[in-house]
C-alpha cells in the first residue's frame, strides 16, 4: 500500500523533471499527465500552462530570427551580385550607374532596418523615456506632410486634412508621436494609387482623448491579415507595410503609443486603408507649442 502510495506520487514528479530536462535542451513540445491527487494535478496543469507559453515564446523568437535573416541576407545579397557584376564587367559601364543607385537603395534599406531594430529594442527595453510635453497636434502633422512633399507631388496626391479644431493640444512624447505619423503617412502615401487620395482626420473620442486618422484609397488589408498588421516584419503581400520597407513601422508605431498608455488600431474600410491612434487631450490651448 505504501509503494503504491509513493509511487502515485513519485511518478508524476518523475515525468515533470524528465519534461523540464526536455525543455532545458531546447524541446518544448513535451507535455507532462494531468492526473494524481488533487495537488499533482495542479502541478502539472500548471506546469503544462507555463509549457505552452514557453513554446509560443520560443516559436516567436525562431520566427523573428528567421524574418530578420531574411530582411538583412535580401539586400546583401543584390549589393554584392550588383557590384561584383561592375568589377566583373558583366553589367557595362554605361548601365554602372544604374545598377549603383539600386545599391545606393539597398543600402539605404538597410539602414532602416537597423534603425528600427535599435528602435524595438529600446523601446522594449524602456532606454527610450518618454519626454512627455503638450503640442499642438495639427502642427505636427503639418510638419511631417511638408516633408513628404516631393514625394505626394510625385504621385499627384490629394491630402485632405480636416482638424476638429485649429489647435489641438496632446500631451505626449513629440519625437515619438512624430515617428508615428512618419510612418502612418509612409505607409498611405506608398499604397495609394497615382491621383489617389490621403485623409487625415483629428477627433475627440472622450473628453480626455483625441483621435488622429490616416485613411487612403489604395490597396487596404485583406480581413485574414488584419489581425497580424502589427506584428513586426508582417509585410510583402500579406499586410500594408510591403515593397522596401522594413516591416517594421507599424509594429513600433503600436509599441510607441502602447508606452503611452494609448492605442493604434486597424479601421474597417471598404475603400484603402484606414489606422487610427489615440493620445492625450489637453483642455485648453495653454502649453501647446
Amino acid at each position: 500500500m505504501v509503494f503504491l502510495y509513493t509511487r502515485r506520487f513519485s511518478k508524476p514528479l518523475r515525468e515533470i523533471a524528465h519534461t523540464s530536462t526536455s525543455m532545458a535542451a531546447g524541446d518544448f513540445s513535451n507535455r507532462v499527465t494531468e492526473e494524481g491527487t488533487k495537488e499533482i494535478y495542479d502541478m502539472a496543469v500548471a506546469f503544462n500552462t507555463m509549457a505552452g507559453k514557453l513554446s509560443e515564446t520560443e516559436q516567436v523568437r525562431r520566427d523573428f530570427i528567421a524574418n530578420l535573416s531574411h530582411e538583412l541576407r535580401s539586400p546583401m545579397t543584390n549589393i554584392r551580385g550588383f557590384i561584383q557584376g561592375i568589377l566583373d564587367g558583366t553589367i557595362p559601364q554605361a548601365e554602372s550607374g544604374h545598377y549603383l543607385e539600386i545599391v545606393l537603395n539597398e543600402t539605404n534599406r538597410l539602414t532602416k532596418l537597423v534603425t528600427g531594430l535599435l528602435n524595438l529594442s529600446r523601446i522594449e527595453n524602456s532606454d527610450m523615456p518618454l519626454e512627455m510635453t503638450s503640442i499642438n497636434i495639427n502642427e505636427l502633422i503639418r510638419l511631417v506632410l511638408i516633408t513628404k512633399v516631393n514625394q505626394i507631388e510625385q504621385k499627384g496626391l490629394d491630402v485632405r486634412l480636416n482638424f476638429i479644431e485649429e489647435v489641438s493640444t496632446v500631451r505626449c512624447d513629440r519625437d515619438q508621436i512624430e515617428q508615428v505619423l512618419i510612418n502612418l503617412i509612409d505607409n498611405a502615401i506608398k499604397f495609394t494609387p497615382n491621383g489617389g487620395v490621403i485623409q487625415i482626420t483629428t477627433g475627440y473620442m472622450s473628453s480626455d482623448t483625441l483621435s488622429v486618422t490616416v485613411r487612403d484609397n489604395g490597396i487596404g488589408v485583406l480581413k485574414q491579415d488584419a489581425a497580424y498588421i502589427f506584428d513586426r516584419f508582417y509585410k510583402a503581400d500579406k499586410a500594408h507595410a510591403s515593397g522596401s520597407g522594413t516591416g517594421l513601422g507599424l509594429s513600433i508605431s503600436k509599441m510607441i503609443l502602447e508606452k503611452h498608455g494609448q492605442r493604434i488600431e486597424l479601421l474597417d474600410s471598404e475603400d484603402g486603408a484606414a489606422f487610427r491612434f489615440t493620445l492625450q487631450r489637453v483642455n485648453g490651448h495653454e502649453g501647446s507649442k
